[in-house]
């Protein structure tokens, strides 16, 4: 059984290890927080707000403000882009063109 860790429990390292664990893999999710709790609360806000956010719009919704304020995590560490890929504008952005660490990114790519 191949044993796989990852790093980051956001969005991306939990897609990353349903993947892992879908493909009959042993997963250790290793993240700062102590608990995911935060983290899937910003991922359901993003969600919701991707489904609820007219096209083009711009700007973060409040309950993911306030669940970034409450984690301690000053808005201008956070880079979000929401976009369906047929479509041209995102449906959600804030700091799109922030240059950000690619971890989360990389873990979405190869999952």
């Amino acid at each position: 059984m191949r044993r796989v860790a990852i790093i980051g429990a956001g969005p991306a390292g939990l897609m990353a290890a349903e993947a892992a664990l879908a493909r009959g893999a042993r997963v250790a999710l290793y993240d700062a927080m102590p608990s995911p709790r935060i983290v899937l609360r910003l991922a359901a806000t993003l969600l919701l707000a991707s489904v609820v956010v007219p096209a083009r719009a711009t700007g973060l919704p409040a309950a993911f403000i306030d669940a970034l304020q409450q984690a301690r995590i000053p808005l201008d560490h956070v880079a979000v882009v929401v976009q369906d890929l047929a479509a041209s504008e995102p449906v959600l952005a804030h700091n799109a063109e922030a240059a950000m660490n690619p971890a989360s990114v990389m873990k979405l790519v190869t999952s």
